[in-house]
Protein backbone atom coordinates (compact mmCIF):
# COMPACT_ATOMS: atom_id res chain seq x y z
CA UNK A 1 0.00 0.00 0.00
CA UNK A 2 2.83 2.36 0.88
CA UNK A 3 4.54 1.58 -2.42
CA UNK A 4 1.34 2.25 -4.34
CA UNK A 5 1.09 5.69 -2.70
CA UNK A 6 4.68 6.45 -3.71
CA UNK A 7 4.00 5.36 -7.30
CA UNK A 8 0.84 7.47 -7.50
CA UNK A 9 2.61 10.47 -5.99
CA UNK A 10 5.50 10.09 -8.46
CA UNK A 11 3.05 9.84 -11.35
CA UNK A 12 1.20 12.96 -10.16
CA UNK A 13 4.46 14.87 -9.78
CA UNK A 14 5.64 13.85 -13.25
CA UNK A 15 2.36 14.91 -14.86
CA UNK A 16 2.43 18.24 -13.03
CA UNK A 17 5.97 19.01 -14.16
CA UNK A 18 5.19 17.99 -17.76
CA UNK A 19 2.10 20.21 -17.87
CA UNK A 20 3.94 23.19 -16.40
CA UNK A 21 6.87 22.87 -18.80
CA UNK A 22 4.56 22.59 -21.84
CA UNK A 23 2.89 25.88 -20.91
CA UNK A 24 6.22 27.69 -20.63
CA UNK A 25 7.77 26.11 -23.75
CA UNK A 26 7.89 28.76 -26.50
CA UNK A 27 7.88 26.00 -29.13
CA UNK A 28 4.60 24.25 -28.35
CA UNK A 29 2.14 24.19 -31.26
CA UNK A 30 -0.78 26.53 -30.56
CA UNK A 31 -3.57 26.04 -33.09
CA UNK A 32 -5.43 29.05 -31.65
CA UNK A 33 -2.90 31.38 -33.31
CA UNK A 34 -3.62 32.57 -36.84
CA UNK A 35 -4.07 35.43 -39.29
CA UNK A 36 -7.12 37.71 -38.94
CA UNK A 37 -9.09 35.13 -36.92
CA UNK A 38 -8.34 32.35 -39.41
CA UNK A 39 -6.85 29.65 -37.20
CA UNK A 40 -6.65 26.70 -39.61
CA UNK A 41 -3.55 24.61 -40.27
CA UNK A 42 -3.92 25.20 -44.03
CA UNK A 43 -4.80 28.49 -45.73
CA UNK A 44 -4.65 29.87 -49.25
CA UNK A 45 -2.71 32.99 -50.21
CA UNK A 46 -6.06 34.60 -51.07
CA UNK A 47 -7.22 34.08 -47.48
CA UNK A 48 -4.29 36.01 -46.04
CA UNK A 49 -3.47 38.52 -48.79
CA UNK A 50 -5.42 41.32 -47.06
CA UNK A 51 -4.56 40.24 -43.53
CA UNK A 52 -2.15 42.30 -41.45
CA UNK A 53 -2.84 40.89 -37.97
CA UNK A 54 -1.70 37.92 -35.94
CA UNK A 55 -4.65 36.83 -33.79
CA UNK A 56 -5.43 34.36 -31.04
CA UNK A 57 -8.71 32.55 -30.56
CA UNK A 58 -9.29 32.96 -26.83
CA UNK A 59 -12.09 33.91 -24.46
CA UNK A 60 -9.54 35.75 -22.35
CA UNK A 61 -8.57 39.29 -23.21
CA UNK A 62 -5.13 38.32 -24.58
CA UNK A 63 -3.20 40.91 -26.58
CA UNK A 64 -0.34 39.65 -28.75
CA UNK A 65 2.76 41.67 -27.95
CA UNK A 66 5.44 40.06 -30.13
CA UNK A 67 6.10 37.25 -32.60
CA UNK A 68 8.42 36.11 -35.37
CA UNK A 69 6.88 35.67 -38.82
CA UNK A 70 8.95 33.64 -41.28
CA UNK A 71 8.93 31.57 -44.44
CA UNK A 72 11.45 29.98 -46.76
CA UNK A 73 12.55 31.55 -50.04
CA UNK A 74 14.02 29.62 -52.99
CA UNK A 75 12.77 26.14 -52.11
CA UNK A 76 13.91 26.26 -48.49
CA UNK A 77 17.40 27.57 -49.13
CA UNK A 78 16.93 30.91 -47.38
CA UNK A 79 14.69 31.81 -44.44
CA UNK A 80 13.04 35.25 -44.38
CA UNK A 81 12.01 36.35 -40.87
CA UNK A 82 10.62 39.50 -39.32
CA UNK A 83 10.13 40.31 -35.67
CA UNK A 84 6.80 41.91 -34.83
CA UNK A 85 6.30 43.93 -31.65
CA UNK A 86 2.51 43.98 -31.56
CA UNK A 87 -0.08 41.96 -33.48
CA UNK A 88 0.41 43.86 -36.77
CA UNK A 89 2.24 42.67 -39.88
CA UNK A 90 3.23 45.34 -42.38
CA UNK A 91 1.24 45.18 -45.64
CA UNK A 92 4.56 45.25 -47.52
CA UNK A 93 5.64 42.04 -45.77
CA UNK A 94 2.40 40.31 -46.75
CA UNK A 95 2.87 41.48 -50.36
CA UNK A 96 6.46 40.15 -50.41
CA UNK A 97 5.28 36.83 -49.03
CA UNK A 98 2.46 36.59 -51.61
CA UNK A 99 4.96 37.23 -54.45
CA UNK A 100 7.26 34.45 -53.21
CA UNK A 101 4.41 31.94 -52.69
CA UNK A 102 5.93 29.92 -49.84
CA UNK A 103 4.60 26.48 -48.97
CA UNK A 104 4.66 27.03 -45.20
CA UNK A 105 4.39 30.08 -42.92
CA UNK A 106 5.77 30.06 -39.40
CA UNK A 107 4.53 32.18 -36.52
CA UNK A 108 6.98 31.52 -33.69
CA UNK A 109 8.01 32.82 -30.28
CA UNK A 110 4.60 34.41 -29.83
CA UNK A 111 4.15 36.37 -26.62
CA UNK A 112 1.00 37.96 -25.30
CA UNK A 113 -0.29 39.92 -22.36
CA UNK A 114 -3.40 39.42 -20.26
CA UNK A 115 -4.13 41.47 -17.15
CA UNK A 116 -0.49 42.70 -17.02
CA UNK A 117 0.80 39.10 -17.12
CA UNK A 118 3.21 38.09 -19.92
CA UNK A 119 2.16 34.83 -21.59
CA UNK A 120 4.17 32.47 -23.78
CA UNK A 121 1.71 31.54 -26.51
CA UNK A 122 3.88 29.12 -28.49
CA UNK A 123 4.01 28.87 -32.26
CA UNK A 124 1.87 27.85 -35.21
CA UNK A 125 2.91 26.38 -38.57
CA UNK A 126 0.49 27.17 -41.40
CA UNK A 127 0.60 25.30 -44.70
CA UNK A 128 -0.24 27.17 -47.90
CA UNK A 129 -2.24 25.42 -50.61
Amino acid sequence: MKTLKHILFSLFLTLSITTASAQSDPYFENKDIGFCNQHADTLTLDQIKDCTEVTINSKKNIVITSYIFSYYINDQLMLHSIQGFNNKIAKEEIEKMIAIKPKVLYLTEILGECNSEILILGQHKIFIR
